[in-house]
């Protein structure tokens, strides 16, 4: 089966977001698009893609529920044929941290069987090509810190306000 890749891009509270379908599952979100989107994701999948805003309006709607406040799952079907088997773990495993909580990175580590792998798991999460509906975001350092987030701090700190998450940490 030859790769279809739609894409649109919606206003997020930030400025542009992309949004990527690859065979009718969403297979990319850039936090920031801009001049180079979707180019450089075109160059990634190796074929052309289309605009295709009536494809991607059910994830457009999604999102724009969320950054509204809703607290419902954006539920859609995913592209998890990307990254290493240890990376799509890490990437399930932070899709079932809940709206409004937060995990650590040590943590996310031990549920998915590597004890002592926060720093895998912070690459991991770095390499998240479906940034907000796989939420990296609610991933956070042992002490407290915010650790990183590829589209930037600004944008993680944002996310984790939207969702009340500073004091609700989970314990694993």
């Amino acid at each position: 089966m030859t790769d279809v890749l739609e894409h649109t891009v919606m206003e997020a509270p930030w400025g542009p977001l992309g949004l990527v379908l690859r065979n009718r599952r969403l297979t990319a979100v850039a936090l920031v698009a801009d001049a180079s989107f979707p180019g450089a994701l075109e160059d990634r999948h190796g074929v052309a893609s289309a605009v295709a805003p009536a494809a991607l309006a059910p994830v457009v709607d999604g999102l724009r529920a969320y950054f509204s406040g809703s607290r419902a799952p954006l539920e859609m079907e995913l592209d998890w044929d990307q990254g290493t088997p240890f990376q799509q773990a890490v990437w399930r495993a932070m899709t079932r941290v809940p709206y409004g909580c937060t995990v650590t990175y040590g943590g996310l580590a031990k549920t998915v069987g590597r004890p002592g792998g926060a720093q895998a798991v912070g690459r991991a999460a770095g390499a998240n090509p479906i940034p907000i509906v796989v939420p990296c975001h609610r991933v956070v350092a042992g002490d407290g810190d915010l650790g990183g987030f590829t589209g930037g701090l600004d944008i993680k700190k944002r996310l984790l306000a939207l969702e009340g998450s500073w004091s609700t940490r989970l314990p694993f």
